[in-house]
């Protein structure tokens, strides 16, 4: 999804952008709710600063939904839970675009940015949608 239908994620981010911006709700899922949702929640969790180890613990949660509870069942259903999709792909994509030549890298929300980036979505309706988001936190 994230190298391969960039203009669908795009549409994905952006649409949640717009939602967040007119003060409307959002709901995301895809037919088996982990893969695609994951990696769509993994990018706004990451632009807004969540830990990359607490993201990943969000999503690999979602692979213990038991076989057969999907909406979507068949051959395909169980193809992509074998077929080695998971967050240390998606991951480390994300991460590729932060890698510098001395082997260092940028924080991950720094990475997610500069892909949001590249498909389109610019800084300003990032900053928009963190400053929706985090405006009113609760303090902790």
């Amino acid at each position: 999804m994230l190298r391969d239908d960039k203009e669908k994620t795009r549409q994905c981010i952006a649409f949640i952008f717009d939602c967040v911006a007119n003060n409307k709700p959002v709901y995301f899922h895809c037919s088996l709710g982990r893969d695609r949702t994951g990696t769509v929640a993994m990018l706004i969790l990451g632009i807004l600063g969540v830990n990359e180890g607490d993201i990943s613990k969000e999503y690999e949660i979602t692979q213990f939904a038991p076989y057969g509870y999907s909406v979507s069942e068949g051959e395909k259903t169980q193809m992509t839970r074998l077929s080695g999709v998971d967050y240390d792909g998606a991951a480390k994509f994300l991460w590729d675009y932060g890698k510098h030549g001395d082997g260092s890298y940028d924080e991950f929300q720094e990475c997610v940015r500069k892909y949001l980036n590249e498909i389109g979505i610019d800084d300003a309706a990032i900053q928009a949608f963190r400053s929706a988001m985090l405006e009113d936190a609760p303090a902790e």
